[in-house]
């Protein structure tokens, strides 16, 4: 026998596997979960080297499975449900004018904006640039179609982040599955472990005592695949170690989930009928305060109304009165209409004098001339 076999056989170490290596007893599984694993134990071969690669990649396949799952379920926005929900809330107090609406009550409004309002024309749009009452009755029917839109939104948020709670409760007991099936492994594992290993003391005595350099390479071959399937024992041991971390990986991710729902129920329930409220009260106060104005109005025309009457009628009853004590300017009209009446009489009788003494003047005129044509007369 060559000197070269004979230092190979001498040099050869056996497999190690340290007792702290077992981690998973028998204890911990039920009748039927060891006997799985005493099967699955069995099957492995030292001679089949790809089995040894690969064993437990199943198991680890479905933990990788469930990290793919977990990354589709996460919500990647910068703003989140909740920053979507504060921008929606927000858009919609812009639109419907909320503040807006409260300053104009508070500051007394703008009575200029309706009279704007009743300009044809540019005067409507110019009111609604003032009056934040006037702009939210213009876009009133756009205002409810965006609380609608806004609701609908947040109806299918609320619909994704269901449907992604459901996900994690699957994911959650198929990490669990995916455990149990490790553990089986890793468990199947380290039983085989200890069997190669004590098989691997035999081939190396065999190997040492025969000192065929055929025998020692086929138990350096053996060994090297042992250690091999003991490493990979380990990355199962990993594998587990990192798919355990996916339990409370999954709760936190779900109660960041469940907070979301909470706060797209809150908004749906408590947020928007808030914002409807709020621009009820205050289109209700505004309608009162319209109401108050007007009929404060009315009050001063009516206080006006009643001044102008009973002065009226005062100074008609005074006028009676008065009236009725106005003897002088009666007696004094009597004495000048009688007065004017004698003066009338006497001139009346002077023209008649003046009357009589023309016509006596007259006939004697006449008497002359009838005298004078019949002498006349007489001489022809």
């Amino acid at each position: 026998m060559s000197e070269t076999a004979i230092k190979g056989a001498t040099d050869l170490v056996p497999v190690m596997m340290p007792a702290e290596a077992v981690i998973f007893e028998e204890t911990e599984f039920s009748e039927d979960g060891w006997k799985r694993v005493r099967d699955l134990a069995e099957m492995v071969d030292a001679t089949d080297s790809n089995l040894l690669l690969t064993y437990g990649a199943k198991p680890q396949r479905e933990v990788s499975a469930v990290f793919d799952s977990l990354l589709r379920t996460v919500r990647t926005e910068d703003a989140g449900v909740g920053g979507d929900l504060v921008i929606a809330l927000s858009r919609g107090m812009e639109e419907a004018k909320i503040r807006e609406m409260r300053a104009e009550l508070d500051h007394g409004g703008s009575s200029f904006a309706y009279f704007l309002n009743q300009i044809p024309l540019i005067g409507p749009w110019i009111a609604r640039q003032i009056s934040a009452f006037l702009y939210f009755k213009h876009r009133k029917d756009f205002i409810i179609k965006h609380f609608d839109e806004m609701e609908r939104q947040i109806a299918v948020k609320k619909d994704e982040l269901l449907a992604a709670n459901t996900q994690l409760d699957m994911n959650y007991e198929a990490t669990e599955k995916n455990l149990q099936d490790l553990k089986v492994y890793i468990a199947a594992g380290e039983q085989a472990g200890l069997r190669l290993v004590a098989e691997s003391k035999i081939r190396l005595e065999q190997a040492q005592a025969s000192k065929d350099p055929v025998v020692v390479n086929q138990y350096r071959d053996f060994r090297g695949n042992v250690e091999s399937f003991l490493t990979r024992i380990v990355r199962l041991h990993t594998a587990y170690a990192n798919a355990a971390q996916n339990l409370p990986q999954i709760r936190q991710i779900q109660e960041t989930t469940k907070i979301a729902l909470a706060d797209i129920v809150d908004t749906l329930l408590v947020d928007i009928p808030q914002m409807k409220q709020a621009i009820l009260q205050l289109t209700a106060l505004r309608t009162i305060k319209d109401a108050r104005v007007g009929a404060e109005k009315r009050r001063e025309i009516s206080r006006e109304l009643r001044e102008i009457t009973a002065n009226a009628a005062n100074d008609s009853y005074l006028e009676a009165k008065a009236s009725q004590g106005q003897f002088e300017t009666e007696l004094v009209l009597l004495e000048t209409m009688a007065a004017k009446l004698k003066e009338t009489e006497q001139q009346a009788r002077q023209i008649e004098s003046q009357n009589a003494a023309a016509r006596e003047d007259a006939h004697k005129r006449l008497q002359t001339v009838t005298q004078e044509l019949a002498e006349i007369q007489t001489t022809v």
